[in-house]
């Protein structure tokens, strides 16, 4: 078997490297099905909703936001999903869903994940987990549920793990 492609590179061109390895540490855990790296940088506020929001009082608020979450991973598993820091030593996060979602599950269904935004709370990132026809919304600043929706015509057959979401709706404390 041959070595990857990118192990050909110069050390310096190479677009990858291991900062840290990661797995979950309970005995019962499920494989690892989908990921979603945070996606902004101090920059991206600029290109965010046509830039519209790179003020002042946002950029106060986004500076400190993405300085704590740059190297967070959000993860999908079978059950639940993970949030992972690859640097310093911050404790991952555990999302627990329900063992039993409202309608039965097929083997090919498969838990993705996805950072979003709302505008009117750029400093309180959100992680998107969808499971079946819903979407549970988790917010880690207040490391809970922020709400969920559920898909009208069934399964939710997006991937969402192929790009960031900026979510334009407000967010009560229930179900949406």
């Amino acid at each position: 078997m041959s070595e990857p492609w990118y192990r050909r590179l110069p050390e310096n061109g190479r677009p990858f490297r291991i900062s840290r390895q990661i797995s979950a540490q309970a005995a019962d855990a499920a494989n690892f099905r989908s990921l979603a790296c945070f996606p902004w940088t101090i920059s991206s506020l600029a290109a965010l909703w046509d830039g519209s929001m790179d003020i002042d009082p946002h950029r106060q608020a986004w500076a400190p936001m993405v300085a704590k979450y740059r190297d967070a991973i959000a993860i999908g598993a079978e059950r639940s999903a993970y949030i992972f820091f690859t640097t310093g030593k911050r404790q991952p996060i555990r999302i627990d869903l329900p063992k039993e979602p409202p309608e039965k599950l097929i083997p090919a269904d498969k838990i993705c994940v996805a950072w979003v935004l709302g505008h009117n709370a750029l400093d309180q990132p959100l992680v998107v987990i969808s499971r079946g026809s819903l979407l549970y919304i988790y917010n880690p600043e207040s490391t809970g549920m922020a709400g969920y929706l559920r898909g009208h015509g069934g399964f939710i057959l997006l991937d969402l793990t192929s790009s960031a979401l900026l979510l334009e709706m407000k967010l009560p404390g229930s179900m949406i």
